[in-house]
């Protein structure tokens, strides 16, 4: 149980960290351009694929609502 809540949370750290580096890379290149849904539908299933190949022990729901959540 420790080592899934452990990778659990790296998952959630990997997450919360790209997520923020699209948002800065996105606000540096036009701060009067706001993405649409489309684009951020299209990050968040590029970083679930990312995740899967990175934590493939952690079940896919859980790996769905850490994308989905950061």
């Amino acid at each position: 149980l420790n080592d899934m809540q452990y990778k659990t949370a790296k998952a959630m750290n990997y997450c919360m960290t790209q997520w923020y580096l699209w948002q800065c890379n996105r606000e540096a290149k036009s701060n009067d351009v706001k993405s649409n849904d489309d684009t951020k539908n299209n990050k968040q299933k590029a970083l679930y694929h990312q995740c899967r190949q990175m934590f493939p022990e952690i079940q896919s729901k859980t790996i769905s609502s850490i994308t989905k959540t950061s």
